[in-house]
């Protein structure tokens, strides 16, 4: 729209400056065509901007997604290897059950404070 603006303006300027040459009856289509004209530009300016508006939300949102996501995936990398590494660790059976036990507790109140935010998302 902004490219086409001064295209548009030039034939504002031209439409005034025939119609006030004209006579009547030709006076009274320039102007109900040039009425239409900006009627059909105004509508069109104001859906685009509309649109852009709504496209740079959407692309904020993804960007929040992707934050998330990435923060989760970091997050549940970690969590996996440390259970990995309780799991098939070299220490004694016992301790390592308790340590797993522990460290499940600690997965399941990290989800539940990640899956909160992530909910404000959607």
């Amino acid at each position: 729209m902004q490219r086409n603006a001064p295209r548009y303006n030039k034939y504002t300027k031209l439409a005034t400056k025939l119609s006030q040459v004209c006579e009547p009856t030709s006076k009274q289509e320039i102007k109900k065509t040039q009425a239409d004209v900006e009627n059909r530009w105004q509508s069109i300016s104001t859906e685009l901007t509309s649109r852009l508006d709504n496209f740079r939300e959407c692309l904020n949102l993804w960007n929040k997604y992707e934050e998330e996501y990435g923060a989760a995936k970091t997050w549940l990398d970690a969590k996996e290897k440390l259970c990995e590494e309780l799991l098939y660790g070299k220490e004694p059976r016992t301790r390592r059950d308790d340590n797993l036990k522990n460290c499940l507790v600690g997965v399941a109140n990290d989800f539940f404070v990640i899956k909160k935010p992530l909910s404000l998302l959607l």
